[in-house]
């Protein structure tokens, strides 16, 4: 119940906010009141209203904004922020007990009628996600010969946002500007920055420090734009967050977890498959092949192949800057790869070659002489001398003969007298 209910809070924080899928707004819960049929008003007396969303997501987020009651007071924390209009997972679970006290009455205790909520309207009827496993097709064979190629080069690429997130960490850490929300509030405390920002996971003294980074929902937003993933010709924004949701795990109720680098290769392929579902003259090897032939042109177009814009003095240049050196050893092997294959189009089918006459006759004169059937061939003749046999051209002897030679002569004639009704016993 923990992970449908998990499932179903996503699938419309990201159909809401596919930006941030662990806050959701007081409109996307009274949508899914509305999917659920809690707004009807012929089928119970206490129907949810719009207002009555709302009142009970102030009354929740109230609770928060009390916390820090004298940051907001002091100008620290404005009122606008965008924490203090969404809802965490936690809280989103409270106002449904809530909403369940209003829906449901009659019921004689909260938790009966939370039950009756969940079991009547919420489990049965509200859009969720369905993530799926992916396994079998991570160890199949070419896919796996196609980690292994990549492995390499796109550690360095993953690493590179790590290595952002974590001079971003760095920056908000030593910084000493007044937050003017939420969020910028939440950069500055080590566990808001672990819930909001929290790009990077790593130990400083561990001796594997490369290996530890993970990234952080907002990171993979980021590489997903880098490299046209999340543009409208391949996957939207929904899909791709609802990617990254699949290949982690959910931290019990804090949250969703940062991605590993091995979950970095399974988000890609999952890219290649939802990219690409409705080609079926594909393997699921050459759908990841095409994913990284449509990124390397993305990033030739917009990266390489544009200096300019990486000559700026901001944030934004510095950043194409460092994508441009972490990127080139993917490159390189993207176009080693298209380059054995002649350059052909991976969603094609393979071309196969019309034979020709010559190869025809070729391919018959290889094929072994054709072994007659054993067909026992008897003739009986009149037992009456002088009496007429039919047709006298017709001699017995070279008929024998011709029917040995043509088997399936000899079977023609014989299912022709029975169908005649003659007897050749």
């Amino acid at each position: 119940v923990e992970m449908e209910l998990w499932n179903i809070f996503t699938y419309y924080t990201l159909h809401g906010n596919s930006g941030n899928p662990e806050l959701m707004m007081p409109l996307d819960l009274y949508r899914l009141c509305r999917d659920c049929q809690m707004t009807e008003v012929a089928m119970y007396r206490n129907a949810i209203e719009q207002q009555d969303v709302h009142i009970i997501c102030a009354s929740e987020l109230k609770k928060r904004l009390d916390k820090v009651g004298n940051d907001v007071k002091s100008g620290v924390v404005s009122k606008k922020g965008s924490l203090t209009k969404s809802l965490t997972y936690a809280e989103f679970l409270n106002v449904l007990t809530s909403l369940s006290k209003k829906l449901y009455s009659d019921a004689p205790t909260l938790n009966e009628s939370f039950q009756q909520l969940l079991m009547e309207n919420i489990l049965p009827l509200a859009h969720r996600r369905n993530p799926q496993t992916i396994e079998n097709q991570l160890r199949a064979g070419q896919n796996a010969m196609l980690r292994t190629y990549f492995d390499e080069a796109l550690l360095e690429l993953y690493k590179f946002y790590a290595a952002e997130s974590q001079n971003e960490e760095k920056a908000t850490t030593n910084s000493t500007v007044q937050a003017k929300d939420f969020d910028e509030l939440g950069a500055q405390s080590t566990r808001s920055r672990n819930i909001r920002r929290s790009s990077v996971m790593f130990s400083f003294n561990s001796a594997e420090y490369a290996s530890t980074k993970s990234l952080s929902y907002i990171h993979w937003m980021k590489f997903c734009s880098d490299f046209g993933l999340s543009s409208s010709m391949l996957l939207t924004q929904v899909e791709v967050g609802d990617i990254y949701l699949g290949c982690v795990t959910t931290q019990e109720r804090t949250g969703v977890r940062k991605m590993k680098f091995p979950q970095f290769w399974e988000a890609i392929v999952r890219c290649a498959l939802t990219a690409y579902r409705s080609v079926t003259t594909a393997t699921t090897a050459n759908k990841i092949r095409a994913v990284f032939v449509y990124m390397w042109k993305h990033i030739q177009d917009h990266v390489v192949n544009r200096p300019n814009d990486r000559e700026a003095d901001n944030e934004r240049a510095h950043h194409k800057r460092g994508l441009s050196n972490a990127v080139k050893k993917l490159n390189n092997k993207t176009l080693d790869m298209w380059a054995e294959v002649e350059y052909r189009d991976f969603l094609s089918p393979d071309e196969v070659e019309e034979e020709t006459a010559h190869d025809i006759v070729a391919s018959l004169e290889e094929l072994p002489p054709p072994k007659a059937p054993e067909v026992s061939v008897e003739l009986v003749e009149d037992e009456e001398p002088g009496q007429e046999t039919g047709d006298k051209r017709i001699d017995m002897d070279k008929l024998r003969i011709l029917l040995e030679r043509k088997p399936e002569m000899a079977r023609f004639l014989a299912e022709a007298l029975d169908k005649a009704g003659i007897s050749t016993n």
